[in-house]
Formats: C-alpha cells, sequence, structure tokens
C-alpha cells in the first residue's frame, strides 16, 4: 500500500515543461507521475492559497463534488462552474472539485446513483448497467438509455452529490480557516521579530556611536 502514495526517484522529470501528448494527458490523469499523495497535498496547497474566504473555496468544491455525480460527463467542468457561481463560491476550486469524479471512482458513483434512482422512481425490474457500451451505442439509441439509465442516474446522482458535497465543504471549510489563522500567527510573529531585530540593531548602532563619540 506504500507504493500507491511513493513518489517514484527515477520518473521521467522535466514532463510538465514540454507540451504533452493525449496519451501524456490521460496517463498523467489516471496515474500521477509525482504520486498520488505528493498530487493530492498539491491540490490541498492550492485550495488553501486561494483567494477568498474559506466558505468561498470549500463551496467552490463542494459544488464540483457535486456536480461529479451527475451523468454528464464531459460537462462536469463547466456545470460545476456554473453551480459555483450561483451560489457564489470558487470557480477554480469548483474545478478542483470535479477530480472527485474520475476513472476509479466513476463506476462506484454510476452504480449507486442507478440504484438509488430506480429505487426513488419506483422502477420493478431495473436495467443493470452493462458491461461495456461506447458513445455510438449511446447515440444510437438514445431514448433508450436516457429512459433506464441516464434518467435513474440524475435522479439518484442528485442528493448522492449533495450528501457528498456536504462531507466535503464543512471540513475543508475548517482546515483552510485553521490553516489561514496559523499562517496569519506566523506572519505576526514573524513581524514581531523583525521588528524586535530592528530595535536592537539601532540601539547597537547608537552605542557604538556613543563609545565613537566617547559619551
Amino acid at each position: 500500500m506504500s507504493s500507491f502514495f511513493k513518489v517514484e526517484k527515477n520518473r521521467r522529470r522535466g514532463v510538465h515543461r514540454k507540451r504533452r501528448s493525449f496519451l501524456e494527458h490521460a496517463r498523467e490523469w489516471l496515474w500521477p507521475s509525482s504520486g498520488w499523495f505528493a498530487f493530492m497535498r498539491w491540490l490541498e496547497l492550492v485550495l488553501k492559497r486561494k483567494s477568498g474566504s474559506a466558505h468561498e473555496v470549500a463551496l467552490g468544491f463542494a459544488a464540483g463534488v457535486f456536480i461529479s455525480f451527475l451523468p454528464i460527463n464531459g460537462f462536469h467542468f463547466l456545470g460545476g462552474a456554473l453551480v459555483a457561481y450561483v451560489l457564489g463560491g470558487s470557480i477554480l476550486a469548483s474545478a478542483i472539485g470535479t477530480f472527485v469524479g474520475n476513472p476509479w471512482t466513476f463506476p462506484f458513483i454510476w452504480l449507486a446513483a442507478l440504484d438509488l434512482g430506480n429505487y426513488v422512481l419506483g422502477v420493478q425490474n431495473p436495467h443493470q448497467l452493462p458491461e461495456s457500451f461506447s458513445l455510438k451505442t449511446v447515440f444510437g439509441n438514445f431514448s433508450f438509455w436516457a429512459e433506464h439509465y441516464i434518467w435513474p442516474m440524475m435522479v439518484g446522482g442528485f442528493p448522492l452529490g449533495i450528501i457528498a458535497a456536504a462531507l466535503f465543504y464543512f471540513p475543508l471549510r475548517y482546515n483552510i480557516e485553521r490553516y489561514r489563522e496559523r499562517r496569519q500567527q506566523m506572519l505576526n510573529e514573524r513581524r514581531r521579530l523583525l521588528v524586535k531585530l530592528a530595535q536592537v540593531k539601532e540601539a547597537s548602532k547608537e552605542k557604538i556611536f556613543s563609545l565613537r563619540d566617547g559619551k
């Protein structure tokens, strides 16, 4: 399990400085070259240092989480930005929040949303998700897919998204507030130290001048 978060020392360097191919982008999305721990740490720092109040940042991230539970793949960034804008949250944080929906979590999200949606709609004999499908298959018989899959997933994904968004919002807001308070305390302490050093320096200069003048 430790290897899952390990940053490989012999990984390819400088990839981010060159234009990546589509396959490199896809591979980086599926498995970051810096390691998952470093990637998650980077996202955490981006959120904590993002301009705006802790509420705005956490709300924007929660908007991205919420939209990830809806079956609108390909429009999650846009949908998250729209929800964040309407609620007054951070649009950039909403884009980061959509990373909750990724190739590792989508299968669980889709299955949970589909089951809950069929339950809410009272579907007696629900269709199970096929093992494989393509956009050509979906658009070739869109009405069937919309009725048996997309609409139930939308109905089920809405409450699941709200619950997931709330679970992320409150801890994230608390952590951002704590981080900013500690950072502000550190900056205030640094300012006091600098002022004290300046005072000591000034007193030392006065003492040197007084000794030189024989006072």
